[in-house]
């Protein structure tokens, strides 16, 4: 199949992309992948489903083949180049690419299975559904009827679009088809999201909300090393009429206190801030004074929430999980137990620093309590003048900001829980006091499930919960009788 790709309508810059050195204030290549067909979901198949030899890129009077665009793309990237958003409007596109030529012509698999740490195998339908949520489309159903093809084309059972069928219809039937033929429920840790549409069964995804993709910590850890539910697989079935999810699982405890939930919007600006203000007052700010003094109030809001949550913390004095005192669950809990960071001697030393701050009195704290940051509108300002903020400079200079930074990063945008017994976790802010903890056969994340009438639940998010997530709760011996049936509307 041929193709050709017009970007017509808006102007990319027309000027050669390497005429010099690019600077982030110059940046050249991310005119052309702002363009809007980079961004719209029905465009996916026009290169996924052609012959990808035979697919030429069309931008006023310049022409490039897909393959030397995807060549270039993957050069930048290899070689750091961290300006535009040029990863994520070609990700799509080129891996679903390579997805569909490995499938039509298996010696392109054979020789891409020769290469080191290769990993390109066929993508499951939840992952292909989730990976175009950030795709832009004009009819809600069009988030599902614009991959059948792509479906299709990869020999997945799908289904004839019906727009007779509601979104609702559309969306759960998606689901379904995830479910069944990837095997798996992992497309219940989808189900979250900040806007979803009403109508919608609680463990069917809203397809045209993002979601928690990207580098939204909210999001589930399916490749990592939790597994809440010990060795057991998955095991479910819909009901008659598939409204009903029902799941094996066993509900564990009831969430008893939440707090509030840490919002750190500037959270892209984390790496800037602690650059400036462990500089030594080295070089100027310039433009960048205005949202760096901005996340700098947002840090001393997540600062205060980290306090409340501490204070939290220190309500017990013991914890359900051997081994485990109040003060190393809630240190692992905010960093969900990262096994790059968690154990580390100098991580080690920051939580004490941290946890010291943090349970210090609020009197001990009156000296450090905001204020004193000068109004700076020069471009003349220097780190020196962001360090007259005292709980930044608490947080500088204190030894703690290795833990402090790692904890916003792990808990931005969550809330912290306690439960009946005694148990700490964090997830989305959506969890309340009453929910449910259940684990699940075959999920590696617990999740907080809502009571509805007859004893059935709304799904409500995923969660961490210390001292669940390994297994440890999963009853011995499988079934047995030690699970129960967990039926989700």
């Amino acid at each position: 199949m041929f193709a050709v790709i017009v970007l017509k309508g808006e102007q990319a810059d027309q000027r050669t992309l390497l005429e010099k050195e690019t600077t982030g204030r110059e940046e050249r290549i991310s005119p052309l992948f702002k363009h809007s067909w980079f961004t719209r979901l029905w465009t996916v198949q026009e290169v996924a489903l052609a012959d990808i030899h035979n697919v030429q890129v069309v931008c006023g009077k310049n022409t490039i083949s897909w393959t030397r665009l995807m060549g270039a793309t993957e050069s930048l990237r290899l070689n750091g180049y961290h300006w535009g958003n040029y990863q994520e409007a070609m990700a799509l596109q080129k891996d679903l690419s390579i997805y569909l030529q490995q499938h039509l012509h298996p010696e392109i698999r054979i020789m891409l299975e020769q290469k080191p740490h290769y990993n390109m195998h066929t993508p499951s339908v939840s992952h292909i559904l989730c990976w175009t949520r950030s795709k832009a489309v004009t009819e809600p159903r069009d988030m599902v009827f614009g991959l059948l093809g792509i479906f299709t084309a990869l020999g997945i059972d799908s289904f004839v679009p019906d727009y007779t069928k509601s979104v609702e219809e559309v969306y759960r039937q998606a689901a379904i088809m995830a479910i069944s033929h990837d095997r798996n429920l992992d497309i219940l840790f989808e189900a979250a999201s900040d806007n979803r549409r009403t109508g919608l069964n609680s463990w069917v995804p809203d397809w045209s909300s993002r979601g928690y993709t990207g580098t939204d910590m909210r999001g589930a850890i399916t490749n990592a090393h939790f597994c809440a539910c010990g060795p057991a697989n998955p095991r479910y079935h819909f009901s008659a009429g598939e409204n009903h999810l029902h799941l094996r699982g066993k509900l564990l405890d009831t969430v008893i206190y939440r707090a509030e939930t840490m919002n750190m919007r500037c959270i892209n600006d984390i790496d800037a801030i602690s650059r400036a203000l462990r500089g030594g007052g080295q070089g100027p700010i310039g433009d960048d004074l205005a949202s760096l003094l901005n996340a700098i109030r947002e840090t001393h809001g997540v600062f205060q929430v980290m306090r409340a949550w501490t204070d939290v913390s220190t309500w017990y004095v013991s914890y359900p999980a051997p081994g485990e005192t109040p003060k190393t669950a809630l240190r692992r809990t905010l960093l969900y137990d990262d096994p790059e960071t968690n154990g580390t001697a100098e991580l080690d030393a920051a939580f004490e620093s941290w946890y010291h701050v943090m349970t210090t009195s609020d009197a001990g704290l009156d000296t450090l309590a905001w204020g004193g940051l000068r109004t700076a509108t020069t471009t003349t300002a220097t780190v020196t003048d962001l360090e007259a903020a005292p709980i930044m400079k608490l947080i500088t200079t204190t030894g703690m900001n290795g833990y402090f930074y790692k904890a916003m990063v792990f808990s931005n945008r969550k809330c912290f829980f306690t439960t009946e017994e005694g148990y700490f976790g964090t997830g989305p802010d959506l969890i309340q006091d009453g929910d449910r903890i259940a684990v699940i056969a075959g999920l590696c994340m617990p999740l907080v499930v809502r009571p509805m009438e007859n004893g059935r639940f709304r799904l409500v998010t995923h969660a961490y919960v210390h001292g669940i997530m390994y297994g440890e709760a999963w009853p011995e011996g499988g079934d047995g009788g030690k699970v129960e049936e967990i039926v989700l509307v």
